[in-house]
């Protein structure tokens, strides 16, 4: 008799762990990345390029082909910035889209409906009807989850970075996380068109974290620099 009880006691102990272990790993929030208080500059010496970051976050560098480059500042997995100079792919993108002559306005395309971070993509020209616009939809491929089946992306703010045509928009998608649980991410991306080389600069993060760090994120696009041409 005692024996059995004392089987009946450990497997609900058991029990009792497993759904404590279950509550803790997926009933808890995300976890919010602090503000950014400290920065610094960072140069891509072969991509020639400049960029100010979080002085705290992880930095990896990395060369390319041809004359690129890219830099990446990671606060975690999810929460990161990755700024690349790209000759040998965007360098031709950008040379057929200049031969090409395309601009103006294009037909509407449908407003699809609002998807995982609350982002709303109204009717609107194509964004690829102009040089930067065809550029900027080309460098999609950039952000990790492009591919997700819920990835929007709202139709991109054209201005000027460092004296070069630029494409600057927002991204929600969603991804699976670590136990299966979804994760909403939020981001940030531009695309800066040169001369027969093209800079893209992706930022991004939980959603739990965005409103903090978003204005962190338009710092470091609008802080984009070359150095040399």
């Amino acid at each position: 008799m005692r024996g059995r009880q004392l089987a009946y006691r450990a497997v609900w102990l058991s029990s009792a762990v497993a759904i404590g272990v279950t509550v803790l790993l997926f009933g808890r929030k995300e976890e919010v990345v602090e503000a950014i208080t400290e920065w610094k500059p960072y140069t891509q010496e072969q991509g020639g390029f400049t960029i100010e970051g979080p002085a705290n976050w992880e930095l990896r560098t990395a060369g390319s082909r041809g004359l690129g480059g890219s830099l990446t500042l990671k606060r975690t997995e999810l929460v990161s910035i990755r700024a690349e100079a790209d000759d040998v792919m965007l360098g031709p993108v950008i040379d057929m889209a200049r031969a090409a002559g395309r601009s103006g306005p294009g037909p509407s395309i449908p407003a699809l409906p609002q998807g995982p971070g609350g982002l709303s993509l109204p009717t609107a020209p194509s964004s690829a009807k102009t040089l930067v616009g065809q550029v900027h939809e080309f460098t999609k491929s950039k952000v990790a989850g492009a591919a997700a089946p819920d990835f929007e992306e709202p139709r991109p703010e054209e201005t000027s970075l460092a004296g070069m045509e630029a494409a600057v928009s927002e991204f929600a998608y969603t991804q699976s996380g670590q136990f299966g649980k979804k994760i909403v991410m939020r981001g940030k991306r531009a695309t800066i068109v040169g001369t027969a080389i093209g800079y893209t600069i992706v930022c991004q993060c939980p959603e739990a974290s965005w409103e903090t760090l978003k204005p962190s994120f338009d710092r470091v696009i609008k802080s984009f620099l070359v150095t040399k041409k």
